[in-house]
């Protein structure tokens, strides 16, 4: 997943225009590419969003999950574990 560029604020705005737009168009493979992005941009850049991070985890897993996007539920999976959650 690329990095923000130590724009935080602006990736932030940006994964939430994202999450409308996916959800929307009902495109379901970006949306949970998105989600997960937005989960590693909380849990990188917002140690205070934790919580709500875990959500777009935990979303973004059971949507590669159900979709077969192996790659995608590893790397989701392998953040997970390295949260202990």
């Amino acid at each position: 997943m690329n990095r923000p560029l130590n724009r935080p604020n602006e990736a932030l705005v940006d994964f939430r225009r994202a999450l409308e737009t996916c959800t929307t168009m009902q495109h379901l493979p970006e949306l949970a590419l998105t989600h997960f992005g937005l989960a590693e941009l909380l849990l990188d850049s917002y140690p205070d969003q934790h919580a709500e991070a875990i959500v777009h985890l935990d979303h973004a897993i059971a949507k590669f999950n159900d979709m077969g996007m192996t790659p995608s539920l590893e790397r989701a999976l392998g953040r997970k574990q390295m949260l202990g959650a």
